[in-house]
């Protein structure tokens, strides 16, 4: 997960641009163009729906804490938590441009845990047709979700419902390991292995874009 898309891509086109003996940044440069596009294949069921036009997507997260006072000695005085993470930043930010504002020296008795307070966010498409721009904006940004780990749901302008979960093709392989590494040779077959089972189920065939951009 600390190698993400957008990163994976990047290095992949640096070492294709070096393989070839290209003029370009150098070793230690990034490819002056991105040579290499890795997306998530539609599963078969729903390629069907691949082009129908996203008019609605859910997704959120959780608020977490951090010690905002710790006591010098744990009889002198209590510990007090602050919110933080991403999420609560996000959640100020919106509620800032709603006027709203959060005091700065939110103190709370006890720590929040990963489900106690969650976020959630909806961006939604008003306009009759899911095709116009807007439509187009929450296709890229459903497209962005795609490599995520998060939940998140996709509302469709049929008002079919898609969860994230159901988005990715997941199959296990066992790779062989020496002294707790992989072998390369074991990791280069399970991921022609992986290509070989994708092909026979159907999920790699004519890139389709999933909603609005074709």
């Amino acid at each position: 997960m600390s190698c993400r898309v957008d990163t994976f891509q990047e290095h992949l086109s640096w070492l294709i641009t070096r393989a070839n003996g290209a003029d370009g940044d150098g070793d230690g440069g990034i490819a002056k163009e991105i040579l290499v596009g890795l997306s998530d294949p539609t599963p078969p069921s729903l390629r069907g729906q691949s082009k129908t036009p996203v008019k609605g997507i859910t997704f959120g997260g959780t608020v977490g804490t951090k010690v905002a006072t710790r006591p010098a000695a744990a009889k002198e005085a209590k510990v007090s938590f602050q919110p933080t993470g991403r999420m609560w930043k996000a959640l100020k930010e919106i509620l800032i441009e709603l006027n709203a504002r959060v005091p700065e020296d939110f103190l709370l008795d006890d720590a929040l845990g990963d489900d106690d307070l969650r976020v959630s966010l909806y961006l939604s498409c008003t306009k009759k047709k899911a095709q116009t721009t807007a439509g187009q904006l929450l296709t890229v940004l459903g497209r962005s979700l795609s490599h995520s780990d998060a939940p998140y749901t996709l509302t469709l302008a049929d008002n079919t419902q898609i969860k994230g979960d159901v988005m990715k093709i997941k199959k296990s392989f066992g790779v062989d390991c020496v002294d707790h590494h992989p072998v390369h040779e074991s990791m280069f077959g399970c991921i022609v292995a992986y290509m070989k089972a994708l092909v026979e189920d159907g999920a790699i065939g004519e890139e389709e874009a999933f909603g609005n951009i074709k």
